[in-house]
C-alpha cells in the first residue's frame, strides 16, 4: 500500500525533513557498497568452474561462472513466480522462471533461475552461464511453499542464467542518482530548519 504524505508536512517540520533526507542517504550509501561488492566480485569474465565440486558461494557473494557439466532439468519440477497485474504491462507476465536440475554423476540440486517466462525446452538450450551461489534457506521455504519440490536440508546451487555483472552495473548508476533526491532535502530542509532555530533564540 502506498502512503502518500502532504508535502505541507514537511514544510511545517523541516527539522523531519533534514533528518529523513540524513537518513535516506545512509540508506543509498549502504545499498550502494552492498552493491559495489558484489559487482567486484563477480569478475570481468565468467570463471570456468566444475559445478559438481565447487565450494558453494555464499548468498549475495555470487560467483560470475561457465559450466560445461551435463545437467538434466526436471520439466515437471517448475514454477512461475507472475508480476501484479499492474506490472505486467510492462514487464511481461512472469517475473522470474525456476527449474530444479540435477548434474549428472553427482547428487547435487542446481536450481536454474531465468528472468521473466521461458519454458522448460527454452532453459535447456540456455549455456550454464550466470551468476551461482547456494540457495538462501529461508528463499528455499518460500520456493517450497509455492510449489517447487526441492529438499529441507542440504545444499542447494542457484544459477542465475540471466544474471551477470551489467545489471549490477546498471543497479549502481541507479543508486547514485537516488542520493540527488536525498541531497534535495538535506539542503532545502536544513536550511528552513536552520533558519527556524534562529528565529526561537532569544
Amino acid at each position: 500500500m502506498l502512503v502518500h504524505i502532504d508535502a505541507r508536512f514537511f514544510e511545517r517540520r523541516p527539522g523531519i525533513g533534514l533528518v529523513f533526507g540524513v537518513v535516506t542517504l545512509a540508506i543509498f550509501a549502504w545499498l550502494w557498497t552492498g552493491v559495489f561488492l558484489e559487482y567486484k566480485g563477480l569478475g570481468t569474465y565468467p570463471e570456468l568452474v566444475d559445478l559438481k565440486t565447487i565450494s558453494p558461494p555464499r548468498p549475495d557473494h555470487g560467483k560470475w561462472v561457465r559450466s560445461a557439466d551435463i545437467v538434466q532439468i526436471d520439466c515437471g519440477n517448475g514454477i512461475q513466480e507472475l508480476n501484479d497485474w499492474e506490472q505486467r504491462f510492462l514487464f511481461g507476465r512472469a517475473r522470474e522462471t525456476y527449474y530444479v536440475a540435477r548434474l549428472s554423476n553427482s547428487s547435487r540440486l542446481l536450481l536454474l533461475e531465468y528472468d521473466g517466462e521461458a519454458g522448460c525446452q527454452a532453459i535447456s538450450r540456455v549455456p550454464l552461464t550466470g551468476v551461482l551461489e547456494e540457495l538462501r534457506p529461508l528463499r528455499r521455504d518460500s520456493l517450497r511453499d509455492e510449489g517447487l519440490a526441492l529438499p529441507t536440508n542440504g545444499t542447494v546451487l542457484k544459477l542465475c542464467l540471466t544474471c551477470n555483472p551489467g545489471g549490477e552495473k546498471r543497479l549502481l548508476l541507479y543508486f547514485l542518482i537516488l542520493p540527488f533526491f536525498s541531497g534535495y532535502f538535506i539542503v532545502r530542509y536544513g536550511r528552513k530548519y536552520r533558519r527556524q532555530t534562529d528565529t526561537l533564540r532569544p
